[in-house]
């Protein structure tokens, strides 16, 4: 994602609002009897897709804006 300078912030609001979902998502433990070998995989694999996102976040510095100063000299 390419955050701007006091633009808008829609592509971090997306992000957020995938997370706030994952974070609902969670709250809600399947029964013992419902767990199958389908929803364990499927958890698993939501599970590893996750921690790879984590991944790609981790490293990520703040956004910082270089400014070049050009003097010409006549």
């Amino acid at each position: 994602m390419q955050f701007e300078r006091n633009g808008s912030m829609v592509q971090f609001r997306r992000a957020q609002y995938i997370l706030f979902d994952l974070r609902y998502l969670l709250s809600f433990m399947p029964t013992p009897d419902q767990w199958n070998d389908q929803l364990r995989r499927g958890f698993l694999q939501g599970l590893k897709l996750f921690l790879k996102l984590l991944t790609y976040m981790e490293g990520m510095d703040a956004s910082t804006r270089q400014i070049i100063q050009v003097t010409y000299l006549y």
